[in-house]
């Protein structure tokens, strides 16, 4: 006991929630980077991988081993080569404005710096609403219990 004696002890600060737009909004920047990385590397000639870890049997025995990830390009190249580009939040389109999912970029040299664009728009919340409406559709929907 008397070592405790010696302890300045004090309560515990609460933990910081973060708001729903805020981690939806960090969610977004994160696929938005990558998005950002992978369109440099592309500009480099270089391919892009993200490593994730995975579950692999070898010889009858379960091992954790890194694996490539599957990354979707937001990305891509219409009829008259200018590059068009598409924001998501999961597997859905953000619609940017009423009807619209895309962005024409142009060029693909022009990519990172429209990317960095929409970063810093994401960041400052114009999307919030769009995004949210997105994170609506997909939330689990409860069960109503019979009387």
């Amino acid at each position: 006991m008397s070592f405790l004696k010696n302890l300045k002890i004090v309560a515990a600060p609460s933990k910081q929630l973060v708001l729903p737009e805020q981690h939806r909004r960090n969610k977004c920047v994160l696929k938005l980077v990558e998005q950002m990385e992978m369109a440099e590397a592309e500009l480099a000639g270089k391919t892009y991988e993200r490593m994730k870890k995975a579950w692999v049997t070898e010889n009858g025995e379960r091992k954790r081993a890194e694996r490539p990830a599957r990354i979707k390009k937001w990305w891509s190249k219409d009829a008259s080569g200018s590059v068009i580009l598409r924001v998501f939040y999961g597997s859905k389109p953000v619609e940017l404005q009423r009807g619209k999912v895309a962005i024409e970029v142009g060029a693909m040299e022009k990519l990172p710096v429209v990317l960095k664009a929409v970063k810093e728009a994401i960041v400052a919340g114009e999307l919030d609403t769009e995004i949210g409406l997105i994170a609506q559709e997909r939330a689990p929907k409860k069960k109503l219990k019979a009387a």
